[in-house]
């Protein structure tokens, strides 16, 4: 006896919502950068070839190329991996840091909406 389709639905879209919103395997982005000095926004962590903005440039980047594949019938490929982060000689200041920020709440909301909205098939 396998699950109804409505059931499986329901539960991918119940599932999907929790890995936007966060709180599972991973803290939400509002409270990674809650306290984050903007000073460091442009330092290198020993290792790590990108500073904490160009990573959340990355994410915002690749969060708006999803939203551009789903929502667009004429979507064109991003070169991958350039296309998907910043210069690394590239810098923010704190109201480009807050921007990137404010970009990747605006597309996880509209994310949302988009798996909430029971005319969606995400099967598609």
């Amino acid at each position: 006896m396998g699950i109804n389709k409505q059931l499986a639905d329901d539960i991918l879209r119940a599932h999907l919502l929790k890995l936007l919103r966060g709180g599972n395997a991973h803290m939400s982005l509002d409270y990674a950068v809650a306290d984050y000095p903007p000073e460091s926004i442009n330092e290198f962590p020993p290792n790590v070839p990108y500073s904490c903005w160009h990573l959340l440039e990355h994410i915002r980047i690749s969060q708006r190329d999803i939203l551009n594949f789903i929502k667009d019938p004429n979507y064109v490929w991003l070169n991958f991996p350039d296309d998907y982060w910043p210069d690394p000689s590239e810098t923010a200041d704190e109201t480009r840091w807050r921007q990137t920020i404010q970009d990747i709440r605006d597309d996880t909301k509209e994310l949302e909406e988009i798996v909430e909205d029971p005319e969606t098939d995400l099967y598609s």
